[in-house]
């Protein structure tokens, strides 16, 4: 029955019926031999995968195995991930699958809930595609640029009980069970590589919709990469001016985007006047420039010789682009460091390559020649930087406008998360409620602290699914969706409605085990010990052997990744669950 009714003979036939009277139940567990440590004994990597998918790459974390397990037309909506293989054990399975670069016509897309089921796409969406081309594999896709392109079916294959079907990294896929179906597999990292290649799918494809949300997804990573990388380099005074020597001074003048002013000098007699003095600058052009100081050397009285040694090497490469000891001995040199990206198309690499770094040699800078004054330096630096002046006035290049922000953020850091928002509203335009993209929008939207924005978001996707009629909708999708929407309204000191959230989120599939252990680390964190008592029962009975709950129950502290994760992004945005003072726990 169940392949009769997968047939596209008889896609119609009794279509409300089967969205109805079907269980959309669906595990894919990528611990899986954490969770049945006896599976592993009987499971083996195909030959031909062993390349990438290997014991090495498997102790780094860039491969992991998993288990797929799902009930009669259940299945995973169209999505992308790194290199997968999977083979099937058990029933059978229909694939739908887009190479990088095609899609369906975006608007047909449009049509479709995404938090629907697979099925429901199968039956509502798919009869509207069955009369175009099939998408050319080995690319050569014509670039279109508007809603209106043609867009093409889906490639498309029945894997059967003992094949192994292989999906490359990129490529877009969806799936549904003809029959109850179970499957093991390999799923493998995606790497330094999404980015690029969802750039190159979206300049063949502009409306690529998961191409535009991995490219958001990317892009949000990096720049919370380089805001973590940013902020582990600073020391900073309380005014904001930031000691800076040769290892962070490469980090965050030369690889970053920020427009600094920094100070050269010598630590002489005249260092305490002279840092005051610099100080006094920092607090003065907060939000303008990023403020630094390099002190280019040391009383050898005081200093080890291992210190010495290092200054010394430190000078030798600053020598390199005109900064000696001997033209400090006078007066400190003072430079500003036009910020901005280095080409427009750096956004298409490794943002971490060595290759990508901007050297001493080729980093431009304005030197400040006027009086060691702060209103002068400070009068300088606006000029040239275009603040409080217009564009003609000034006459420089806009790379000069982006403003320094190295004890916040970081400009590059905020370009990524500026950049992820327009993919993301892009990607929105053509599938609207899409829960993943809302809730990606919702963080992004927190990164760059537009709370106000944020705010309105998330009450207009809390109405949205809160009024959806669940009949043929994907039940797991919109858990999702309210457990990332609980993290996220979590890092805004609202617990109240975190837990309201979680507590949706387990009304519509109680099992969710990250919603569970969430509720369980909010209430220890609390200090509420019968909630938590309640919620480690209920976390236990899904997954007894998880990291929150051995971490709570067995240890009575705060541990495992998930606990951590929840401690280090409450701790960024500015309280620290343990104190009592924070807006965080008021309601206690």
């Amino acid at each position: 029955m169940t392949e009769k009714i997968l047939s596209e003979k008889n896609i119609y036939n009794e279509k409300y019926d089967i969205i109805n009277d079907f269980d959309d139940t669906f595990v894919f567990d990528l611990n899986i031999f954490k969770s049945i440590p006896e599976l592993k004994k009987d499971f083996r990597v195909p030959g031909m995968f062993r390349y990438w998918d290997n014991i090495e790459n498997n102790k780094l974390g860039l491969t992991r195995h998993f288990l797929s397990l799902g009930s009669s037309k259940a299945g995973l909506p169209f999505h992308t991930h790194g290199s997968t293989w999977l083979g099937l054990v058990y029933g059978m399975k229909r694939w739908f699958i887009y190479p990088p670069g095609a899609s369906p016509p975006p608007h047909i897309e449009r049509t479709h809930n995404p938090v629907r089921t697979m099925l429901s796409w199968f039956l509502e969406i798919y009869p509207k595609l069955i009369d175009l081309e099939y998408p050319p594999i080995h690319g050569n896709l014509p670039v279109e640029q508007g809603l209106d392109y043609e867009g093409y079916r889906p490639l498309e294959c029945v894997q059967r009980a003992g094949d192994v079907m292989y999906v490359p990294a990129g490529w877009s896929h969806g799936t549904i069970n003809i029959g109850d179906a179970v499957g093991i597999g390999g799923h493998g990292s995606w790497g330094p590589h999404k980015l690029s290649s969802s750039i190159e799918a979206i300049s063949s494809s502009p409306y690529h919709f998961e191409a535009l949300k991995n490219a958001a997804q990317s892009l949000v990573e990096l720049g919370m990469k380089e805001e973590s990388r940013i902020l582990k380099q600073i020391k900073s005074t309380k005014m904001g001016m930031i000691q800076l020597e040769l290892e962070n001074f490469e980090s965050l003048v030369l690889q970053g985007e920020d427009t600094w002013m920094v100070q050269f000098y010598l630590h002489s007699h005249t260092y305490k006047d002279n840092a005051m003095l610099w100080d006094k600058v920092a607090g003065e052009l907060v939000g303008v420039v990023s403020v630094g100081a390099f002190d280019m050397g040391i009383d050898r009285g005081v200093a080890s010789a291992r210190h010495s040694n290092d200054i010394n090497t430190q000078n030798i490469k600053l020598e390199k682009f005109g900064i000696t000891t001997e033209t400090l001995r006078f007066r400190p040199i003072i430079r500003v460091y036009p910020g901005g990206r280095m080409n427009d198309s750096d956004t298409n690499v490794d943002q971490f390559s060595t290759s990508n770094h901007r050297s001493f040699v080729d980093r431009p800078f304005y030197e400040y020649k006027g009086a060691v004054d702060v209103g002068e330096i400070v009068s300088y630096t606006r000029s040239i930087t275009g603040r409080g002046l217009s564009e003609d006035q000034v006459g420089i290049d806009n790379t000069l406008l982006e403003r320094g922000s190295a004890t916040a953020v970081g400009v590059k850091a905020r370009r990524y998360f500026r950049e992820a928002e327009q993919y993301l509203r892009r990607g929105l335009s053509i599938q609207p409620s899409h829960v993943e993209a809302t809730g990606l929008l919702v963080e992004v939207l927190g990164l760059q602290s537009k709370k106000e924005e944020q705010r309105v978001l998330i009450n207009d996707a809390t109405s949205l699914y809160d009024g959806l009629n669940l009949t043929g909708i994907s039940n797991y999708s919109v858990a999702v969706f309210y457990y990332r929407l609980a993290l996220i309204i979590l890092n805004t000191n609202d617990v109240l409605q975190a837990i309201s959230i979680l507590q949706k989120c387990l009304k519509i599939f109680p099992s969710f085990v990250p919603a569970l252990a969430g509720l369980a680390s909010i209430y220890y964190m609390m200090e509420d010990s019968e909630k938590t008592e309640k919620s480690l029962a209920d976390l236990f009975s899904v997954s007894p052997n998880h990291a929150v709950y051995n971490s709570l129950r067995n240890q009575g502290e705060l541990g495992g990744d998930h606990v951590r994760k929840l401690k280090r992004n409450g701790k960024r945005r500015g309280f620290d669950f343990q104190k009592k003072n924070n807006n965080f726990l008021e309601f206690i």
